[in-house]
């Protein structure tokens, strides 16, 4: 007999109890550590939507720090736009939503760059009767990560409409394959750990392994000069077909089906596009032979010197094999779009190939700089056809709104959209510097070698010493635009002065500060017309004795009393404390024969200031007039 079967010899049974205490012991450690580390305040929360600001508590805006979330060794870390929209999506409103990286923000341009402006002017022009809301979420150097992270969030907001463009970032992208913010190369083991960032204990263990990379030097440094480009990349070279090459592949795909999957079980529309970079101008950055693979430069020179014999056509799939075999991965890679394809056939979305929509416009067929500042982001130009391709392509899906479209046309609003950029010299000139400043550094430039972007510049004017405090990040944007304005206002130039201004309107509608400046600057130089249309807006904004003010005296210069006077008097009922508005009311009484309301009007003006030019002869006359009539 077996020594397991001896008579007498039985196994203990433990009672339920037991085992029950057995898993909750670790689950105890587990809360009772959790509560440690947030009782010591260790960690934070970076909630996904905050309020735009105390003044503007009904709009909320994508979190100004939601990038922490993702850029953990990086101190500076990037910024979306501050695109405020109505915190409860009103019943006649179009919402749309953009996401991808930093092309699709608007880089090297300002937030009114960014061709969702352009899509915001389209929708605005095309349909007149419906409150659009067009909301920039594009983050300068995320990936697939960060959108799929961003939807269960996005779908709260019901955007009707999520335009994408995404893909060039797949590698060096915050927890990219080879980004120095790398988690590890397991797609489910990063997204699990994005989807418990809250909790104390994943922080802390995150922290850790970050500290212990530190340790060893696996996580790069970078100079005080080094741009965001650089700070980014953790393995510099991957090579075609490389196990990080295709883990690029495999996350970029998994993520956008989550991307798409997600928005489809809220009923939220997709629009998807291919990517699109500069492959006639853009040379390799690094290039090396090996596999039997033939080395990035060699196979651009070869394209360089077909295309000089005027052979286009031959020219192309080199400058391409070139860019597929750069050992850098800043420039998606054809595999990318050929996913983004896949999924717009699998999942029936609109598909825009932009990469076919800037080669029919690009000299000899190839994206070139005629259309890129760099090897990604498109000029002003390309910003444009990247609008109308997305405008298009809503307007071929029927994913616009039902209904109220004016009588214009696609291709007159196109047109009418891209004439009205708010787009002004101050952006021009910041752009130019962060774009200079990106190719003043690696890999455009050796790696350490000195930034001497700004060093260089000159600044020749106020417009230009604004922007460069504006790259600076010495002040902010729309401080910048007040400023130029007011610069061109004292020198008389009203339609510089409008065009700045107009520029942070644009970009905030909800906030009345633009505006006010505007109708100051006009009433300044007694254009009463010109101010008009923004005191409308400003009476829709504020319903402020302001406007309601100058809106009654625009119209008493056109001499439409009546509308003056009830614009007047409802300046009064909201403020009655202005000599003016009641000077100017009992002109409109006057008008109108009311003599003693006219008196009374004139008497109120004076008790607020006695010395009011005018009003004690007006008085004298009204008085005269009174006794004439016995009224």
């Amino acid at each position: 007999m077996s020594g397991d079967n001896m008579p007498g010899k039985q196994h203990k049974k433990f009672p339920f109890y037991f085992y029950l205490i057995a898993v909750l012991i670790p689950v105890a450690f587990f809360l009772a550590f959790e509560g440690v580390l947030r009782l010591f305040d260790y960690g934070e929360e970076i909630p996904e939507w905050v309020s735009t600001s105390e003044k503007f508590s009904d709009y909320i805006q994508l979190n100004p720090d939601i990038a922490k979330r993702y850029f953990h060794t990086m101190k500076n870390y990037p910024t979306p736009h501050f695109d405020g929209f109505h915190k409860v999506k009103p019943e006649n409103d179009f919402r749309v939503f953009i996401m991808g990286g930093s092309t699709a923000a608007g880089f090297p341009y300002p937030m009114n760059g960014a061709f969702s402006r352009f899509v915001k002017r389209y929708l605005s022009l095309r349909y007149p009767g419906v409150e659009i809301e067009v909301v920039n979420l594009a983050i300068s150097a995320i990936n697939s990560y960060t959108l799929r992270d961003l939807m269960p969030g996005i779908v709260t907001q019901k955007p009707d409409l999520i335009l994408v463009y995404a893909g060039h970032n797949e590698y060096y992208g915050a927890l990219g394959a080879g980004s120095s913010q790398f988690w590890g190369s397991s797609r489910a083991i990063v997204n699990r750990l994005l989807d418990a960032r809250n909790i104390r204990i994943i922080q802390l263990l995150r922290n850790t392994i970050i500290s212990v990379r530190g340790w060893f030097g696996s996580i790069p440094p970078s100079s005080k000069d080094a741009t965001l480009m650089e700070g980014m990349v953790g393995q510099q070279l991957i090579p075609l077909y490389s196990s990080v090459y295709e883990n690029g592949l495999a996350q970029f795909e998994g993520n956008m089906r989550d991307v798409i999957e997600i928005a489809r079980e809220a009923g939220i529309a997709v629009i998807i596009s291919t990517m699109t970079c500069n492959l006639r101008d853009q040379a390799p950055f690094e290039s090396a032979s090996a596999d039997s693979l033939p080395a990035a430069a060699e196979v651009y020179n070869k394209a360089v010197d077909v295309l000089q014999s005027r052979s286009a056509d031959s020219a192309a799939p080199l400058f391409i094999r070139a860019k597929e075999l750069d050992l850098l991965r800043f420039r998606a890679p054809e595999a990318i779009n050929s996913i983004i394809r896949e999924l717009a056939a699998d999942y029936r979305l609109p598909l825009i190939d932009m990469d076919s929509v800037f080669s029919g416009h690009s000299e000899f067929g190839i994206v070139g700089a005629d259309l890129m500042t760099d090897h990604v982001h498109p000029n002003i130009s390309g910003i444009g056809l990247m609008g109308r391709a997305f405008v298009s392509a809503m307007e071929a899906s029927h994913l616009v709104p039902a209904g109220g479209a004016a009588n214009l046309t696609v291709a007159a609003a196109e047109d009418s959209a891209a004439h009205t950029s708010t787009m002004t010299r101050l952006d021009s000139v910041y752009g130019m510097l962060r774009i200079n400043y990106l190719k003043g550094g690696w890999p455009f430039k050796k790696a350490g070698a000195p930034n001497n972007t700004l060093r260089d510049f000159k600044p020749t004017d106020r417009v230009e010493e604004l922007a460069l405090d504006l790259f600076r990040e010495k002040i902010h944007w729309g401080e910048a635009h007040i400023r130029a304005g007011l610069w061109y206002k004292d020198r008389g130039n009203l339609d510089q002065f409008e065009r700045e201004l107009l520029a942070l309107h644009e970009v905030m509608p909800f906030n009345d500060v633009p505006l006010k400046i505007l109708t100051d600057g006009f009433i300044e130089f007694n254009r009463l017309d010109r101010a008009f249309v923004y005191l409308q807006k400003l009476e829709q904004l504020t319903h402020s004795a302001y406007a309601a003010k100058w809106i009654g005296l625009s119209f008493l210069v056109r001499n439409d009393f009546k509308s003056a006077g009830r614009y007047l008097e409802l300046s009064v009922n909201r403020d009655d404390q202005d000599p003016q508005v009641f000077y100017n009311l009992a002109g409109v009484y006057i008008h109108h024969g009311g003599y003693q309301k006219a008196l009374d009007a004139i008497n109120r003006c004076l008790g607020l200031d006695p010395r009011f030019e005018g009003a004690a002869r007006t008085k004298a006359d009204l008085m005269r007039a009174l006794e004439v009539t016995g009224g």
